[in-house]
Formats: structure tokens, sequence, C-alpha cells
């Protein structure tokens, strides 16, 4: 009977800061300076605060950075560029989300383990079909998978972009159903956010969480500090 494993990106088994501190980084600088003509280093700091990331370029908790899509956190900064008194029309929310696919090729790749390619290879001699479940965008997250040295291993990326409604609505796991033809309790969601295992209960698969502590997160059936000590016997 064929299985599916769905691996988060961000936090899972791409490095979030590396990437995406420095991405996001510079697509608000950018912004800026489209369009409102000028670089104010306030309202960067604050658009950087507000998805996460503090003064010293630190992750600060689990927000946008980590588990939002491009448009959740352009809608974010478009609210702050209001208050901070311009009044831009919400077209720009796509503009700043599509300067996200722009600037893709900023940030620094790095995968949460050396032995990432190793691991994909095990579980495709075993028999699953791996699939990336993320929050990031179709283009920018082929780029990533690329630059991870998997892409002759994943069998699908199911984006943000791809469904209505991305995690942790179920919607990814009706478009994984429609593309494999597995059924949810024959997949496996792994990943590092509380939106992760959400995906996992409200889409009725397994759920591995990655965590440094032995917090399970509704929705997880089982906690690894790292995917290099996924337990075999238990995705078996």
């Amino acid at each position: 009977m064929k299985k599916g494993i769905l691996f988060d990106k961000d936090g899972t088994i791409m490095d979030v800061a590396s990437y995406w501190v420095s991405l996001s980084s510079q697509v608000a600088e950018y912004v800026l300076k489209e369009l409102i003509g000028i670089t104010d280093e306030n309202i960067h700091r604050e658009m950087m605060k507000e998805i996460g990331v503090d003064d010293k370029g630190e992750i600060i908790d689990e927000g946008l950075i980590i588990a939002g899509t491009n448009y959740e956190i352009s809608v974010v900064w478009h609210n702050v560029m209001k208050k901070n008194g311009y009044n831009l029309d919400k077209e720009v929310i796509d503009f700043m989300e599509k300067s996200f696919i722009k600037f893709c090729g900023c940030g620094e790749v790095v995968p949460t383990t050396d032995k990432l390619i190793e691991i994909f290879k095990k579980l495709k001699e075993i028999g699953y079909n791996i699939g990336i479940a993320t929050s990031d965008e179709y283009d920018s997250a082929v780029f990533c998978i690329d630059k991870l040295g998997i892409s002759h291993l994943v069998d699908d990326i199911f984006s943000a972009d791809l469904v209505e409604n991305p995690k942790p609505s179920s919607d990814t796991m009706n478009l994984v159903y429609k593309r494999w033809k597995i059924p949810a309790k024959d997949i496996i969601m792994i990943g590092d956010s509380v939106g992760d295992m959400m995906f996992a209960k409200n889409s009725g698969c397994k759920g591995v969480f990655i965590s440094k502590n032995d917090f399970l997160p509704d929705g997880a059936q089982t906690v690894v500090d790292n995917i290099e000590n996924l337990d075999l016997d238990f995705l078996l």
C-alpha cells in the first residue's frame, strides 16, 4: 500500500533564519523605497518586528516569518505603513507579495541537517511519496528545493498559492489526494510549527513535530528534535 510523507520546508528541512530573515529585510527595504520613496529605519524595524524578527535579526517567536504566507506578511506590512501615515491602496499588497519572488534568490539556503539528502533517499527506498507542504509560494519553493539538492527526490511541491486556503486548512491535503490518490490516514506530516500539526489534525493524517523540547501540540503523535532523528519504525 502506497504511503506518503509531507515535509514542511522552512524550519523543518531548511533553516529559517539563514534564508527568510535576510530576504524579508531586503524585501521590506525595497518596498519602502518603491512605495514611499525612502527607507525609513523605524518603519523597517516595525515591519520586521511584526513578522517575528527583533532588532538584532533574531527570530523572537512563531510569527509570520515561520508559518505565514507572503500574502499574510504583505497584509501586515500594508497595515504598518498605514499606521505610520501612508494610506496606500490595497493593490500594493500584491506588489509586496510579488516582491518576495523577485528576491527569492537573495537568502542563503541552508539545510537543517547535513544528512538531508541521505534521509530523503532512504524514504524513497522504503517506497514513500515525498511532498513539500509549504506556506511559501511555488516558484520560491522550487528554488529552495533545488538549492537543497533534493529536487530529484521530491514528488510534488504543495505550496500556498496552489490552494484557496493554505495550512492549517485541509485544502492542501485535498490537493495531495487529487495528485497521489493516497488517503490522509496513510500520510505523515512532518513540521516544526503548531500550524503544521493543526494541518495534520484538520486533514486526518499523522503528525511528527520537530522541536527541541518535549511539547506535543494538538495533532502531533510524536516529537523529535531534528529530522535526522526520525523514527523509521514509527514511519513504517
